[in-house]
């Protein structure tokens, strides 16, 4: 990273994108050191404090009346990250002797403009002086989930955005998946194992979205224990549970352990991908993930089950969601998903390479999951170089 830094002419730069290590390194080379990444010293910030009296000094301006201004005002007080009130200033003189060093044409990021301050800082510093800001679209459930308050607020920060297949307009341009750049085969030999793949976030209600967080959970555990009571015996003795990487308090293990005190879990620490290469199918119970699209694109054996009540499909997306639940791939009837499992368990990789349904699934995932590995290098060099 040091010596691209050095060595880069800063042309247009990467910052906490989804480019591999050694994609990074490709770019580098085969675009003559115009693409880098950017980096930032963040060891010149000294530990940062809560100054309570500057904190409060704001309050003054508000009106604390109303409930908005209510929670605004307790916001500002303690929660408010303080890099962006105690620590901007210094942040600020960071980013802007960086840029002034280099001023990049273009600045590509994932999550780096919402989720990291450094990067939103960045951003907001190099859009000033011109610099075109570029997105990535870095998980599920864009443009599928019918409200998405993560995809909104993005799209307001960017120049243009880079999706995973869908759109191409004046704002939206498909390009191959990063995530999906590495060298994975399905493997011949099956393990006999069906992994049910869970998701887990917040205890808290801190945005608005349709999909499982905060108090949802609660329907989101009835909806898997109810799944789970209508597999038969020998799916149900196939199964392993793929647990959410972070539990978050909601004590997930143990609620599986009431359902079957003897259910198997998987290794959390072993990437997705690797782990579920030689299971003979997926279950997903909940939809708009990540790892669904992970799986599809290589083409692994999966299906998804919603709970039609939390999750609800974009109008955008309702049309490639009815024809993957025409070919059984997608369902919010659990007593519809389990009748297929059951029936279908034991010669899953027939059934799920039948034409027609491979057909469907073609499609579906050129508009959500497009990836090409032959043009993966030429079609992100040319978009970012031209």
């Amino acid at each position: 990273i040091k010596l691209m830094n050095i060595f880069g002419s800063g042309k247009v730069v990467h910052y906490l994108s989804t480019f591999s290590f050694r994609t990074k390194i490709k770019f580098f080379l085969k675009s003559r050191f115009k693409i880098s990444p950017f980096s930032i010293n963040r060891n010149k910030i000294d530990i940062l404090e809560y100054d309570f009296k500057k904190r409060k000094k704001i309050l003054k301006y508000l009106d604390s009346d109303e409930l908005t201004n209510f929670i605004v005002h307790y916001g500002v007080l303690y929660f408010m990250p303080l890099e962006f009130l105690e620590g901007f200033n210094k942040i600020s003189k960071i980013v802007s002797e960086n840029l002034e060093k280099n001023q990049p044409e273009k600045i590509i990021s994932s999550f780096g403009c919402m989720l990291d301050t450094y990067g939103s800082i960045l951003c907001s510093e190099a859009s000033k002086i011109g610099t075109k800001i570029i997105g990535q679209q870095h998980g599920g459930a864009y443009h599928e989930l019918k409200t998405s308050y993560f995809y909104n607020t993005e799209l307001s920060f960017f120049d243009m955005f880079c999706t995973w297949g869908v759109m191409a307009d004046k704002k939206h341009v498909p390009l191959s998946v990063p995530l999906l750049n590495n060298n994975y085969s399905l493997k011949g030999n099956k393990s006999n194992t069906i992994i049910w793949v869970t998701t887990c976030d917040s205890i808290y209600n801190y945005v608005v979205i349709n999909s499982i967080f905060g108090s949802r959970h609660l329907k989101y555990f009835e909806h898997q224990k109810s799944l789970y009571n209508h597999l038969n015996e020998d799916v149900r003795g196939k199964i392993k549970i793929r647990l959410y990487p972070y539990d978050l308090g909601w004590n997930v293990k143990s609620r599986w352990e009431t359902i079957n005190k003897s259910i198997v879990f998987t290794d959390i620490k072993e990437n997705f991908i690797d782990q579920v290469l030689d299971a003979d199918f997926l279950i997903f119970d909940h939809v708009f993930g990540t790892t669904f699209l992970e799986a599809i694109a290589h083409n692994i054996p999966s299906i998804v089950i919603a709970n039609k009540n939390i999750q609800l499909v974009s109008e955008f997306a309702k049309n490639d969601y009815a024809k993957i639940r025409n070919a059984k791939i997608f369902f919010d009837d659990i007593e519809q998903a389990a009748e297929v499992i059951n029936r279908n368990h034991s010669n899953i990789t027939k059934w799920w390479n039948e034409s027609g349904r491979q057909s469907i699934l073609k499609d579906f995932k050129k508009r959500y999951v497009y990836f090409n590995s032959h043009s993966f290098d030429n079609e992100w060099l040319e978009y970012l170089l031209d």
